[in-house]
């Protein structure tokens, strides 16, 4: 919180990447969420119900929608995972559709731009895959996810 007070008090623009699960009052420009779809839960979690509950907080969510400029990323990796992104907004409530991204869960930019792009059917924001383009990961070093998990 210092350290982007700090950094404004400089004239950064500061964006704040935030999985929306804590609550904090920052100094920023935008804040980026990226809720976690079921998708994402690590298959070395133990207790699948205690992170399940945990991995969702519409309060905070709804806190940086009232609070701040902001953005809505999720990340999908089947079609299946736009039902859960229509019932998360639908409990979120009032929004700017048009600050709801979509990204796809892919291993290779060639995926980001093919495969994981044919759900994309509703009226949300295509969000490009730089961290896979900047990045290039072997599917193996992907954190909790294996090479056939969405495909």
């Amino acid at each position: 919180e210092a350290l982007s007070s700090s950094l404004k008090a400089n004239n950064h623009h500061i964006t704040i990447e935030t999985n929306a699960t804590i609550q904090r009052d920052v100094d920023c420009d935008l804040i980026s969420m990226s809720p976690k779809l079921s998708h994402s839960i690590p298959d070395n979690v133990s207790d699948v119900r205690g992170y399940d509950k945990k991995r969702i907080k519409i309060e905070v969510i709804r806190y940086y929608i009232k609070n701040y400029d902001y953005q809505i990323k999720f990340v999908v990796g089947c079609e299946k995972d736009f039902n859960e992104i229509e019932e998360i907004l639908s409990k979120i409530g009032n929004y700017d559709r048009s600050k709801i991204l979509i990204m796809p869960l892919a291993s290779s930019s060639a995926l980001c731009n093919t495969e994981a792009l044919r759900w994309y059917v509703l009226p949300h924001r295509k969000h490009p895959c730089l961290i896979v383009k900047l990045f290039i990961y072997r599917p193996s070093e992907i954190p909790s996810y294996s090479a056939n998990n969405w495909l």
